[in-house]
């Protein structure tokens, strides 16, 4: 699922990152681009930073089927 739009950085890379050691945003940006634009997705990618699981993007109306909280995974 894309974290941020503006620069198509993916929920997967953004773990990635973490896997390979990335633990803040700043740094996050240096390696993905990501939250430079219009930022929406900052708060979520440091959610997926932390390991929180329950971080929703914010665009999300839980109708997507792609995030833990999602309504479509619950069925």
């Amino acid at each position: 699922m894309y974290v941020c739009v503006c620069n198509a950085v993916t929920d997967s890379q953004v773990l990635r990152a973490a896997e390979a050691g990335v633990r803040s945003l700043r740094s996050l940006q240096a390696h993905l681009g990501i939250a430079l634009e219009c930022g929406r997705c900052a708060g979520y990618a440091q959610g997926l930073l932390r390991g929180d699981t329950q971080t929703k993007n914010p665009r999300c109306n839980k109708d997507c089927g792609h995030c833990p909280r999602s309504k479509e995974k619950q069925k």
